[in-house]
């Protein structure tokens, strides 16, 4: 009977050992289980952070870049309005300085006139023959006689 009892307490281990390993494996799973639910749980929270996150970072991309437009559109339209009123006054003042430079040649001209009248009196006298005297002379061309008295 010896043999029988220790068949039977090896047959108690083995179902005990199997009870516990069976325990064993069941508390492995469940643990196993509950980490993956965690997991799943926390993945699903950053997921939904990261969403979150990314709708705000869009909202508030969106929203710099119309404000950014906005400053464009307005710097734009500043830059053109200078743009208008720097050309009106770089053509009012070239429009002074033609007007400057057209007085100064007309000044030039007329001085340039006054004196080439001048000249042309003075190469006149130079160059004029002098009249013979009238005294004792008497010329015989009634031409030369009326051209004398004339003048």
């Amino acid at each position: 009977m010896a043999r029988r009892d220790q068949m039977n307490t090896l047959t108690e281990d083995m179902k005990t050992s199997h009870e516990k390993r069976k325990a064993t494996v069941a508390d492995i799973a469940k643990d196993a289980h509950e980490t993956t639910e965690r997991f799943h749980q926390e993945h699903q929270k950053r997921a939904s952070d990261v969403k979150n996150t990314l709708e705000a970072d869009k909202k508030e991309h969106e929203q710099r870049t119309h404000d950014l437009e906005e400053t464009l559109d307005t710097s734009e339209k500043e830059r053109k309005e200078q743009f208008a009123a720097m050309e009106v006054e770089i053509r009012e003042s070239i429009g002074s300085i033609g007007q400057y430079v057209h007085n100064l040649l007309s000044g030039f001209a007329d001085e340039n006139q006054q004196t080439s009248n001048i000249w042309h009196g003075y190469v006149k006298l130079a160059t004029k023959k002098p009249e013979p005297s009238k005294k004792g002379k008497k010329t015989d061309k009634p031409e030369e006689q009326e051209s004398t008295h004339h003048k």
